[in-house]
């Protein structure tokens, strides 16, 4: 009687803790890091735990199964989701290393999202249902996944030109989701070595390349002629940088023109060299009072220079009065073209500061120096303005005169500012004139 009493105890006692976990044992075979048709399609777990997508280095999203008949035989404040973990093998409710996900939709096939997740690691997982008493559990088999391992290489950098070059990277993640919370960008240098060091040498932020989620860019400017860079793609994630293998550029070399023949820079018309009166690119030349040809005009009362509208077919266009039929004062529209096409890099040529201006299309230069300008003064004389300060800065004329007939359209440039002006001096101040072929 005491052996069937016995027996019939341990009997119960094995019914109760079926009936209050139901948890599978641990796997008897690998965990599975595919979706398995077979266990999805004919499993008669109460959570049946199914594939994995959308698997990067941070996420991974997650698809579970409930076999039950319908949510409102559940009690009141049932769980369902996921146990997670990087380390436990055999991932429970409360385990060790073991992190819970809980379903927020009431979906008999339901997804979750597991983030946070860190790079190149394997995750095993599992779905599960737990009843409100908190002791009814429910669990599916145990599958796994890896996140994404982030990889970063170097490309080409394309184009470049003298001052100028565009870098080129491309990461093994989307750039562009709306979840990736990392920086791209690039480590570059000029000093003669094979490798940029992230100590000394400078860091640009890269953007994503127009209709690309993995290719990413940046450019540098100002940079040095003839001089080789050497750069590395990288990509920071939290504290963490990922390098690509570091590659080389050279920019072109600096050549302005110093003839007295007309420069193609691949625009609407061609300029000269150098400024009207001067023997060299980077000299000033002669300043000339607005529609004054001689120079000679130093008056400071601008009624003493022409109203007209523009210089261009009249004896007082400076260009064609200096250097000929063929030649004239440039245009606003075509010192504008001029800024627009071309790329400007404030630079010294030959111990001048000034601009050098380079043709996107063939690579040709002229260089426009700061010069100054010369200022009237009161006994009819000029100042030289400009030459020696801290900030050079020089002023060009136009063949326009501005909506006031006081003024005229000039270039003004410095090292911070390319600017058409239309008020700034009036037709009296000595400006620099740099001419161009006529159409």
């Amino acid at each position: 009687m005491r052996t069937a009493i016995r027996i019939l105890a341990a009997f119960l006692a094995i019914v109760a803790m079926v009936a209050c976990t139901n948890e599978v044992s641990n796997p008897d075979r690998e965990p599975e890091d595919f979706f398995d048709e077979d266990y999805w399609a004919t499993s008669t777990d109460t959570a049946v735990t199914g594939k994995t997508s959308d698997i990067t280095y941070y996420s991974a999203t997650l698809t579970g199964k409930l076999n039950i008949k319908s949510f409102s035989s559940l009690p009141q404040y049932t769980t369902w989701g996921f146990i997670i973990s990087a380390t436990n093998p055999d991932p429970r409710p409360n385990g060790e290393g073991c992190i819970t996900i809980l379903s927020k939709r009431q979906a008999k096939i339901f997804t979750c999202e597991a983030a946070g997740l860190a790079m190149g690691t394997r995750y095993y997982y599992r779905a599960y249902l737990r009843e409100s008493n908190g002791k009814t559990l429910r669990l599916g088999r145990v599958m796994y996944f890896t996140t994404q391992t982030c990889s970063v290489n170097t490309t080409e950098a394309a184009p470049v030109s003298i001052f100028s070059a565009t870098m080129h990277g491309q990461s093994s993640i989307k750039l562009n989701d709306a979840k990736f919370s990392g920086e791209v960008g690039f480590l570059y240098t000029k000093r003669q070595t094979d490798r940029p060091n992230p100590e000394v040498d400078m860091f640009i932020k890269g953007g994503v390349s127009p209709n690309d989620s993995i290719r990413f860019e940046a450019q540098l400017t100002d940079l040095s002629p003839a001089t080789r860079y050497t750069y590395m793609a990288y990509l920071k994630i939290d504290t963490a940088y990922y390098w690509g293998a570091p590659m080389s550029f050279t920019t072109q070399n600096l050549e302005i023109a110093d003839s007295e023949m007309p420069v193609d820079l691949g625009l609407t018309t061609m300029w000269a060299s150098r400024n009207v009166g001067a023997e060299r690119a980077e000299l000033a030349g002669t300043y000339f009072g607005w529609g004054d040809p001689t120079g000679e005009n130093t008056s400071s009362d601008p009624a003493d220079y022409p109203s007209v509208a523009s210089l261009l077919g009249t004896e007082y266009d400076i260009a064609t009065a200096n250097l000929g039929a063929g030649w004239q004062m440039p245009t606003f529209e075509q010192f504008e073209e001029l800024i627009r096409e071309c790329d400007w890099a404030w630079t010294t040529w030959r111990d001048t500061q000034g601009y050098a201006v380079v043709s996107r299309t063939n690579g040709k230069a002229i260089f426009l120096p700061a010069a100054g300008y010369a200022k009237p003064l009161d006994d009819d004389g000029r100042e030289i303005i400009g030459e020696g300060i801290a900030e050079p800065l020089g002023y060009f004329w136009t063949a326009n005169l501005s909506s006031f007939s006081r003024f005229a359209y000039s270039l003004k440039i410095n090292s911070k500012t390319i600017d058409i002006h239309k008020l700034d001096f009036d037709k009296s101040y000595g400006y620099m004139v740099r001419p161009v072929l006529a159409e």
